[in-house]
């Protein structure tokens, strides 16, 4: 049972590890823990889900709340093991190429 105030207490997923902290403001460690390191863009929150993928959010600067922000989309854990079969500056430029048609359908 967690103390007040203190962190909840995380039910192990089926590995026994408990499942990572996830925030309002995306994922508060490397997201390399998913087995994929992804970029770090300006303007840009990476928030992990049950399911192995990534949503991507637009986040100005100021941003704080979800309503201030623009969801970009969802980066599946299937296109993720595709692109993760490529060299590190090849995965690194597919997910910004990504992101950049993501930000360029939303108009940002």
């Amino acid at each position: 049972m967690a103390k007040l105030g203190s962190a909840p207490d995380l039910p192990p997923d089926s590995s026994g590890q408990p499942k990572p902290e996830l925030s309002g403001s995306g994922y508060s460690k490397k997201l390399s823990g998913s087995g994929y390191d992804l970029p770090t863009l300006e303007n840009l929150q990476w928030e992990g889900n049950d399911f192995g993928g990534f949503e991507a959010w637009h986040s100005p600067p100021g941003a704080v709340h979800r309503r201030e922000k623009t969801y970009l989309g969802y980066l599946g854990k299937r296109q993720l093991a595709k692109w993760g079969r490529e060299p590190p500056e090849q995965f690194r430029a597919l997910v910004c190429e990504w992101v950049a048609q993501k930000r360029a359908e939303k108009g940002l």
